[in-house]
């Protein structure tokens, strides 16, 4: 289950594996600034957060802070932004989301065919790779040593 509690222009996702009792629901809105606990299964808005493939370095802290107090049943904590600056959007580790609800750390990745390299130098030029010459010589070096050919995931 995700609990969501507000502080200011950021929204928390607690997301836990058992029911928290009041007590343990105090203790973190106090560890999060006193933060307002929103009674919904899911909000509706303008948001940007971590991606939901990607834990935060902010989440493991978090996560561990919770932990030491006493509360045991943190799976993962986040802090989502509204409304969204789309301006400082950072699409390499954010996601715009319009809806946080009990889904909003679920991934579901189908896992894809792997595709043999032929030529290291084709592969390089072709994907922008920007592999020197000494990177492509080592690459073969170690193809050779495994006795395996170089994939691409």
């Amino acid at each position: 289950m995700i609990h969501f509690f507000k502080k200011d222009k950021t929204i928390f996702a607690v997301e836990v594996n058992k029911t928290l009792s009041d007590y343990d629901l105090n203790i973190i809105k106090w560890v999060l600034g006193n933060a307002i606990l929103i009674n919904k299964k899911e909000i509706h808005g303008d948001f940007i957060g971590q991606k939901k493939e990607m834990i935060s370095p902010w989440s493991t802290n978090a996560s561990e802070i919770m932990q030491n107090i006493g509360i045991k049943n943190i799976i993962r904590i986040e802090k989502f932004i509204y409304p969204g600056n789309f301006e400082k959007f950072d699409d390499m580790i954010q996601s715009k989301y319009s809806i946080l609800d009990q889904k909003i750390f679920s991934v579901s990745i189908i896992k894809k065919k792997i595709n043999y390299v032929k030529s290291i130098e084709k592969f390089n030029k072709n994907e922008g790779l920007a592999l020197s010459v000494d990177e492509i010589n080592y690459l073969k070096k170690i193809e050779k040593k495994i006795k395996k050919k170089i994939n691409r995931l």
